[in-house]
């Protein structure tokens, strides 16, 4: 009994020497080989589509993005289409609630859809350069899984926190405290159904808890990547 108590010892020991040898810098080094971050980068376009509910609404929707900074978005609500497009260098949308003719977009409209076209890129690609520091707050289980817990710092002081799911190194969740119109907001996002496309993990369900309640959830139907997409489409019409 003694004897099995003693290796049993050392091997909790030795589990949480391994567990804290790892540095936040490997966590995230193996999360990117495990989804696919070299394939990644070698893609040129994406095209996606599928569903949103949010409110006991569904909106289908469509996206594309296009190397190096093309975007273009479009849903459906109630049999009219909001087209949102960037074509790296000018941002414009329709509103048939509002108006059939393209408008150039308003600068925060166009902020919020530029932050986007960082799709073909993981949010932890050259994180150093990019200024964002890292810490490995703990390893624990989240939503049933053993996660490691990593908190990143970006250089104007805003942090998040990742979780990556140890031995598979996929990354699966985010929690960001952030305050809107001056309330404070907790908002986690879950990301599910990773599916291999082109040798890059996708998550094809996406959801979003605001203060412990779902506000959105994303459902992909299709992605492809590296397909044909006519420049034409990310211009604003004349």
């Amino acid at each position: 009994m003694m004897r099995k108590c003693v290796v049993l010892a050392l091997m909790l020991i030795l589990n949480v020497v391994l567990v804290y040898s790892q540095t936040a810098d490997d966590i995230i080094q193996k999360a990117l080989q495990a989804q696919g971050n070299e394939n990644l980068r070698k893609f040129q376009s994406m095209k996606l589509s599928g569903k949103i509910s949010s409110m006991g609404s569904e909106i289908p929707f469509k996206l594309f993005y296009k190397s190096p900074k093309s975007i273009r978005s479009e849903m459906t609500i109630d049999k009219k289409t909001i087209i949102q497009a960037f074509d790296g260098k000018e941002g414009w949308y329709i509103n048939p609630e509002k108006s059939n003719s393209p408008e150039k977009m308003p600068d925060e409209m166009l902020q919020q859809l530029r932050s986007q076209t960082n799709m073909l890129e993981s949010p932890f690609t050259d994180y150093k350069k990019k200024g964002i520091k890292l810490k490995l707050v703990a390893k624990k289980k989240v939503d049933g899984k053993d996660a490691f817990q990593i908190k990143l710092t970006q250089k104007d002081g805003k942090s998040m926190y990742v979780f990556i799911e140890a031995g598979k190194y996929i990354f699966f969740k985010t929690l960001i405290d952030t305050k809107v119109q001056g309330k404070k907001m907790k908002v986690e996002t879950t990301m599910k159904n990773h599916k291999n496309i082109s040798g890059v993990l996708i998550p094809h369900y996406v959801e979003n808890i605001v203060n412990g309640k779902v506000a959105s959830t994303m459902i992909l139907d299709k992605v492809e990547a590296n397909v044909k997409i006519d420049d034409s489409i990310f211009k604003m019409p004349k």
